[in-house]
């Protein structure tokens, strides 16, 4: 059984949304405690041996929507996105959303279309920490932790493309030791985990209100006529995507088919990943570190900014 709570998760870099099929790109990084040995018996129960501030508990569920909800808007259609995570901060809340903005998402809501949504879950086990943890901390992130500096340069004595262009540069010394740990480690760790798998199901269409106002003025034919062309127009304009994490892609999941969804239901065996997730910042384990760790998160953020921009 896999086990992702105490694993670093990057918040600057990851993202749940970007590529499923891998983890690294997910976000998940290397471990930040020292992972317990977990079982699971004949009859699924689960046991944990070693670290006892990490715990495990089955979790068979499956919610399905059959009704979509409608988002007006990009803000909303982030939230709804990414309101499966939750961040331990309104500065970590505040990095999640610039992580979102790097979405391909201005297709699917803007001033002339409709996005209707349907979320699908389906969990299996669930993990998570002790809060506060007090358990045992891996022994390479202990010996990463002792090696970070108290202080970090100003973005003044480092600028962002200084850091970029001249790499041994010791004008930088501090603040790349912060950020190759971050590349390790990630920014955050994750404090519980729903494994399992889902699928969101998002169609967008093309509004043609405008259009349909016009038309009234005309004749009654050549409105019932009009009424004809809007619903072919309508149909050809109708944008469909779909997210599935976890399981396997199935014929006619697209469209709720009963048949379809157990299907995917039966393939989460194979293939379950992280459906929902809480994450809390590193610094919790190097509080004395606390000023020297946000600017280095801050940094970090501006510096893949500009390489996401490129």
């Amino acid at each position: 059984m896999l086990g992702y709570a105490g694993l670093g998760f990057d918040l600057i870099v990851g993202n749940p949304f970007d590529n499923f099929n891998d983890l690294n790109s997910f976000g998940f990084r290397s471990s930040i405690i020292a992972q317990p040995v977990v079982r699971i018996d004949e009859l699924n129960n689960i046991f944990v041996e070693g670290n006892k501030s990490v715990w495990y508990r089955s979790v068979v569920n499956c919610y399905q929507d059959y009704e979509p909800h409608l988002i007006d808007n990009e803000s909303d259609l982030v939230k709804d996105l990414f309101n499966d995570f939750s961040i331990d901060s309104p500065f970590s809340e505040e990095l999640w959303q610039r992580n979102a903005s790097g979405l391909d998402i201005k297709n699917f809501v803007n001033n002339d279309s409709k996005l209707k949504m349907i979320k699908c879950y389906c969990s299996l086990y669930e993990t998570g920490l002790i809060l506060p943890y007090h358990g045992s901390l891996s022994e390479d992130f202990r010996e990463s932790v002792k090696n970070l500096p108290s202080s970090v340069e100003s973005t003044s004595d480092c600028p962002l493309d200084l850091f970029i262009t001249e790499p041994k540069t010791d004008k930088c010394k501090n603040i790349r030791t912060w950020i190759d740990f971050f590349k390790v480690y990630g920014t955050h760790v994750t404090t519980y985990v729903l494994i399992g798998g889902k699928f969101i199901n998002m169609d967008s269409a093309i509004n043609i209100h405008l259009n349909e106002k016009q038309d009234k003025s005309n004749s009654e034919n050549n409105t019932q006529t009009t009424d004809i062309f809007k619903r072919k127009m309508k149909a050809s304009k109708l944008k469909k995507n779909m997210w599935i994490i976890g399981g396997y892609f199935v014929e006619g999941l697209d469209k709720i088919n009963s048949a379809s969804f157990a299907k995917w239901v039966r393939s989460i065996q194979n293939r379950s990943m992280p459906i929902k997730a809480k994450f809390s910042s590193l610094s919790v384990f190097f509080p004395e570190k606390q000023q020297a760790y946000s600017s280095s998160l801050k940094y970090y953020s501006e510096l893949i900014g500009i390489d996401r921009s490129k």
